[in-house]
């Protein structure tokens, strides 16, 4: 499972370019879609905090999102989204970057 982070969606070439999903799917790991990958969980700057009703909203539209493909655990790019993700989740919730090292290490 690998959500693209808000910023990515302003110009970062992130996994919806293909470029993250194919150096998780080259390593071997199986990735599952995500309908609405393009939505923020809630957790962008000082969103959270500003708005925490909204936040937490978002927040429980992406785990439902995510954990709709019943995956192992979710992946992402962005610590903030890893944070705030990984509050709203019983899965392991990771940066992208530890999985290849992890694949790396053997």
């Amino acid at each position: 499972m690998l959500p693209s982070a808000c910023a990515w969606r302003a110009g970062w070439p992130g996994p919806g370019s293909g470029t993250v999903a194919g150096l998780l799917t080259a390593a071997g790991f199986a990735l599952t879609p995500v309908s609405d990958r393009h939505q923020c969980c809630g957790s962008a700057g000082t969103y959270s905090i500003l708005q925490p009703q909204l936040s937490a909203r978002l927040l429980r539209q992406k785990v439902a999102a995510l954990e709709s493909g019943t995956p192992d655990l979710i992946a992402t790019a962005n610590i903030g989204c890893l944070a705030h993700i990984g509050g709203g989740t019983s899965l392991p919730v990771c940066h992208w970057v530890e999985l290849l090292a992890q694949r790396l290490d053997g």
